[in-house]
Formats: structure tokens, C-alpha cells, sequence
């Protein structure tokens, strides 16, 4: 029964959290991951969670360039959210100017510039008028 109350507890304030919390912040909790990944602590749990919330949402996004070019965003094969973490980490100690951004765009940024995260554009297609 603790169990299953610690983890909705989590799950809540990962969710309210995904928005407003910082790289500083998520930093601090996925270097304690890095130390002790299989041990299930509270800091071990907030990093996974939100890194496995952020990488699922990213998953085959589209998003426009200028109206008339889109991408679509997909993962590198068999990327895993410890490889994605630690790239994090990496990226945040090389970038402090992120520290007080919001986590997601960071966690954007870095797999983007590893390479771990694409973009592929195409042209949006042309749907013919019913006039």
C-alpha cells in the first residue's frame, strides 16, 4: 500500500512539475540517478519519470517551420532514457547558461545536439480546394 501511494504521489507531482521545473533542478535529481540507477529513491524515481514524460512526448512530434515545411522529430535506434539522462548531464555541466530554463527544453537541446534526437522536414502537402 506505500508503495502504490508513493508512486501516485510521484506520478502527481511529476505531471503538475513538467512545465515549471528548471534544468537545475532535474539536474541535480538525474546526477543522484546516475549514481545510484537501480536503487528506487524519490530523486531516482522525479528524473526517470520526467525524462521518460519529455522523450514520449518528443516521440515523431511535428512541428511547422514557416507554414509551408514541417519536420517530424524521431529518436536515434535503441536510445534509452539512461543514455538520454546522462547526455543531460553532460550537455547541462558543458551549457550552465540552461540551468534556468525550463528542464524540457533542455532535455531537447541536448539530445538534438547529440545526436540522439533528428528532425526531418518535408513539404506539407498541397490539399485541393473544393471551389
Amino acid at each position: 500500500m506505500k508503495i502504490a501511494t508513493f508512486a501516485i504521489l510521484v506520478a502527481v507531482l511529476a505531471c503538475s512539475a513538467f512545465a515549471t521545473t528548471s534544468t537545475d533542478t532535474l539536474n541535480a535529481l538525474c546526477i543522484q540517478y546516475i549514481a545510484q540507477p537501480d536503487t528506487p529513491t524519490p530523486s531516482n524515481m522525479g528524473c526517470m519519470s520526467y525524462v521518460k514524460g519529455v522523450t514520449e512526448e518528443m516521440d515523431g512530434e511535428l512541428v511547422t517551420i514557416d507554414g509551408q515545411k514541417y519536420a517530424t522529430g524521431n529518436w536515434a535506434e535503441n536510445v534509452s532514457f539512461g543514455q538520454v539522462i546522462r547526455v543531460f548531464v553532460k550537455y547541462v555541466t558543458a551549457n550552465p547558461e540552461m540551468l534556468n530554463k525550463p528542464a524540457f527544453l533542455t532535455i531537447r537541446a541536448s539530445a538534438v545536439a547529440s545526436g540522439l534526437y533528428a528532425y526531418t522536414a518535408f513539404k506539407a502537402p498541397v490539399i485541393p480546394s473544393n471551389n
